[in-house]
Parts: structure tokens; sequence; C-alpha cells
């Protein structure tokens, strides 16, 4: 159940460096209306990262703490244009480092709002980024915001009896790729946050609950388990940024496993429906994240995490480095009476051991 507290609205012009705020009744039920919509769920998204507090001295977190407990309205209007005039230098000092690229920091307004979800209370301070387009009946150039792709800096951190919790802000970018992040200027610079999680504690994280997930999920059928984790192994090497999303449907693949092999669709949908919902829930351990959705992949943490080294027989390993492309045809195992083997298929090995040098 959704319930606003409030909200108010700035308009932010980098070019007359002026910001204005709008506090006309039936706007700001609008806007309102656009915070419903599209941002109450931002808090529990797959698409944003985890940031902490670096003072509750700095001036958008004191804006904030004032904000919360504050009755009046134009006060409470007034101090949210303080966060708005602070966004405004950030921005001409943003544009100012990337003039020479040709590129300008993107118009728009500023939404601060407050709201109850499942009586529970949300702050969020958001940056709407605006179009250009021709309107259809004068083919005059306007300036607007579209209705169905909207661009957002996000911000949105929880309120327990009206106190910010300094390690709860989530902040998600949609101008930035998936997986990037926010703009380093929205959460350093602006906010003055950091990420509660790093790079390299992000990827160790999620590679070790992964694995040791499917680990112990396959701890009797050993060829499916190495066939999930060369798939998790494979997108860890191969992308340079993570996303959650991406990382379960990239580690289930194919479900190219024998357990798998002959049972009809049906079944087979049970198995990955249920398979994909447990990984998932090792981002979350009673509420609290284990590893950001986003965040940059630690090619280190990676080369560190994925090396394996597995006794054969006396004074033979086989050393696994990174991903088996083809792993089922590449790796089996068998039985030869009563003798177990373990069959590689490798023209450099081949030619190593039985043709002559």
């Amino acid at each position: 159940m959704y319930e606003s507290v409030f909200s108010h609205y700035y308009s932010i012009d980098i070019e007359t460096e002026i910001v204005q705020r709008n506090d006309d009744l039936v706007f700001l039920q609008n806007v309102e209306q656009f915070v419903k919509d599209k941002m109450s769920g931002l808090y529990f998204s797959n698409s944003n990262r985890l940031y902490k507090i670096k003072s509750p001295t700095t001036e958008v977190i004191s804006s904030i703490g004032s904000m919360i407990t504050e009755v009046d309205v134009a006060h409470r209007s007034l101090l949210g244009e303080t966060i708005a005039k602070r966004l405004l230098g950030k921005e001409k000092d943003a544009q100012a480092r990337i003039t020479h690229l040709e590129q300008d920091v993107q118009k728009g307004g500023l939404v601060i709002t407050c709201f109850k979800k499942d009586h529970i209370k949300y702050f969020a301070i958001v940056k709407i980024h605006y179009i250009d387009f021709y309107e259809e009946n004068t083919f005059e150039e306007q300036r607007g915001l579209p209705k169905k792709d909207v661009i957002l800096k996000t911000s949105v951190c929880r309120i327990d009896d009206d106190d910010i919790i300094d390690d709860d802000f989530y902040l998600s970018d949609s101008t930035k790729p998936k997986g990037q992040g926010a703009a380093k200027f929205w959460w350093d610079d602006f906010l003055e946050l950091a990420p509660l999680i790093n790079d390299a504690d992000n990827t160790k994280a999620a590679f070790t609950k992964v694995d040791g997930f499917l680990s112990q999920e396959f701890k009797e059928d050993r060829e499916s388990y190495w066939y999930f984790r060369n798939n998790l192994v494979s997108y860890l090497r191969s992308e340079d940024e993570f996303v959650f999303n991406t990382m379960v449907e990239r580690t289930i693949g194919t479900l190219d496993i024998e357990p798998l092999n002959g049972v009809d669709e049906l079944e087979k949908e049970f198995f990955k429906e249920n398979l994909e919902t447990k990984i998932r829930a090792l981002q979350l351990k009673q509420g609290v994240r284990q590893f950001d959705t986003e965040f940059t992949i630690d090619k280190k943490e990676v080369k560190a995490r994925v090396k394996r080294k597995i006794a054969l027989m006396p004074n033979v390993d086989l050393d696994i480095k990174g991903e088996i492309p083809d792993f089922k045809n590449s790796i089996q195992t068998g039985m030869d009476g009563d003798k177990k083997f373990l069959k590689i298929y490798t023209d450099a090995g081949y030619d190593v051991f039985k043709n002559p040098q």
C-alpha cells in the first residue's frame, strides 16, 4: 500500500544557473502520482547499488534530516531548494569536465519526495531528464518527459523514527549502461555517499555465494555442478559489469545436463524456475544484501576465485584456471570395467603423450 507524505519539485537550468520550485497544488498532486507510478518500487529494484553516508553533517544529508521533521510546507520547500541548488553547482562542475568531449549534462528537474509503502517510510531524491520534441499540432519545439522510458537518477533511503538509516541508500541511474551503477558525480560529488560494498568484495561475495550454493545443491550430481559452475565462471570472465539478472540467466544456461535428458518441457521449466528462485535468494540473507545487483567485476578477484586444482593421482593434478569451452563435450567421465576414468578431449595433450617429439 502506497501513501504520499510530501513531494516537492524543482526545475534546474544549468545554462541560466537558475533553480525554480513549483508549488502549484495541482502540479504537485501530479508529481505525487508520478512518484507512485514510477518510483515507489525503486528501493526494491534489481538495478541499483547500496551506498552509505560519509558524514551525517554533509549538506544533502543534513537537509534530508530537516525535511523529514519539518511540518511547515514553505520552509520544507526551501530546504529542498538547498538540495536542488547543490545539484546545480555539481552539474556545472560536471559540465566543465565534459565540455571538451562535446557532451552536455542532461537537462531536467529534481523531485524530492517522502512516501510510505506498506507502513515503512522512504525518502527519495530523483533527477528527471527531459527530452526535446516537436508538438504534434503546432510542430513547435517543446521539452517534456517521456511517458514510458523515463530517464532517472535516483536515491532512495529508508526512514526509521524520523532518522535516516546511514547505510541504506539505494542508487540507480538509467542514463548509464546496465551494471555501471550511478554516475560518480551523483553519488560522490552531489550526495556525498560511498558504496557500502566495494567492487572486489562484491565480486568475491557473488562468486562464493553462487558457487557454494551450486556445490551443495548438486553434491550428488557433480557433472551438473561443473556445468553450472563453468557457466558462472564464463560470465564473470567475459563481462566487465555485473548485472544480477544476466548472471542468473547465464549461469542457468541451456540446462544441457544429464538429469534433464528426455524430460518434457513442463518438468524442465519447473526445474529452471526452482533453480532460479534459489539463486536469486542468495543475494539477500535475513533482509541484508550480501552483494550488490550491479557493480564492476574485479578481474583479480575472479582470477583468484575460479582457480581449482584437482588431484587426479599421485604427482598428477588437473589445474582449472577459467571457463572450459563446450564443457560437456570436452570433459567426460565413465567406467572401464570397475575402474573410473576422466576423459579430456585435447589435441595438445594428445600430441605430448602420443605423438613422437
